[in-house]
């Protein structure tokens, strides 16, 4: 059986895709997606681990210029979030990581949620056990 791909054109690099996934519709690839992740399947943790690097690469690249010195408040946010693995609220971040005023962090979280290396969703805060709008590293 031959396996079905898929050509994309990215500047002069033509790649080549082979896999069933091309030719599942979007709904399936995302149940697909989501039953492997549940599983745990390894591979799909590495891709989305490599994917998550290249973003975080890319926006520390694009807004290096905008900060001077390497340590800024966001890159502080992003490596406590990735070293904790936790979620936090604004207001638990900005003690934590005394980053004041606290709408600094507010500011912060939705530049990285608009460039996908964070989610904000509403749930209970690993800090202060409320239930608000956190920050969740991808």
């Amino acid at each position: 059986m031959e396996i079905p791909s898929k050509e994309f054109i990215f500047g002069n690099t033509k790649v080549i895709v082979r896999s069933p996934l091309v030719a599942m519709t979007k709904e399936e690839r995302k149940k697909f997606f989501k039953e492997e992740w549940e599983k745990g399947n390894p591979v799909l943790k590495e891709i989305a681990e490599a994917a998550h690097d290249c973003l975080m690469s890319e926006y520390l690249r694009t807004n290096e210029s905008k900060s001077k010195g390497s340590n800024n408040n966001t890159e502080i946010v992003i490596n406590y979030l990735n070293k904790t693995d936790k979620q936090y609220c604004d207001d638990c971040l900005s003690e934590k990581l005394d980053i004041k005023p606290r709408q600094q962090i507010n500011q912060i979280c939705n530049k990285l949620k608009a460039s996908k290396i964070i989610t904000r969703e509403k749930r209970q805060c690993n800090g202060c056990k409320e239930d608000k709008l956190l920050n969740i590293i991808k």
